[in-house]
């Protein structure tokens, strides 16, 4: 990676293996890891909800319809843009994308201004069969997923919610620079990651 820092947003669908990219950028190259889902578990547990996949969904919704579409990835962007500027962490990690205009705001965020630093989006994933096993695997479905079918029905309103501020993540997919398939358990797939998104 490149010494003057760098920005890596990761983006993929449940189980694909975004968390399992961001340990591993984190242990390869000091990374600091942030989840924009955090924001939103932040104001569930404000109002004492339970973070469940639906509720994560419903509320993430929420404050993009009230904030913009890109509103998540404003507030982290400057986060991020404010640690640098302060000389602490130049490596970051954004975990958990679900629209495209969170990329854009949090790229135009890191990237500007003399303390800007090189932001590129990498997707990871799997198909969905192996998505679904690993979910469950884990007992990451919760209780309102029974079936692959269910599975399936939720995972396409997470690609292209009818509201234009839900989740779009395929139009997030179509913005990442750099691809991992990771069918297999990724193995050293940080290490490549941040190889190919810094042009190494």
């Amino acid at each position: 990676m490149s010494g003057r820092g760098l920005v890596v947003g990761v983006c993929g669908l449940n189980g694909s293996g975004k968390s399992v990219l961001c340990a591993a950028l984190a242990a390869a190259a000091g990374c600091r890891v942030v989840s924009l889902s955090d924001a939103i578990r932040s104001s569930l547990a404000g109002d004492g909800i339970d973070p469940s996949r639906a509720a994560l969904i419903a509320r993430g919704n929420e404050l993009r319809n009230e904030g913009g579409a890109g509103v998540l990835g404003a507030r982290v962007g400057a986060s991020i843009a404010a640690s640098v500027a302060a000389g602490d962490a130049p490596r970051w990690v954004v975990d958990s994308f679900r629209h495209p205009d969170e990329v854009r705001e949090l790229a135009a965020a890191v990237g500007d201004g003399p303390t800007g630093v090189p932001f590129v989006l990498v997707a990871v994933d799997a198909e969905p069969s192996v998505r679904y096993h690993r979910m469950r695997a884990r007992g990451r479905l919760g209780d309102s997923i029974t079936s692959f079918e269910e599975f399936a029905q939720t995972e396409a309103l997470e690609l292209a919610h009818p509201d234009p501020n839900g989740q779009q993540l395929a139009a997030v997919l179509e913005l990442a620079a750099v691809r991992i398939d990771n069918n297999a358990e990724c193995q050293g797939c940080g290490r490549r990651a941040g190889q190919r998104a810094a042009g190494d």
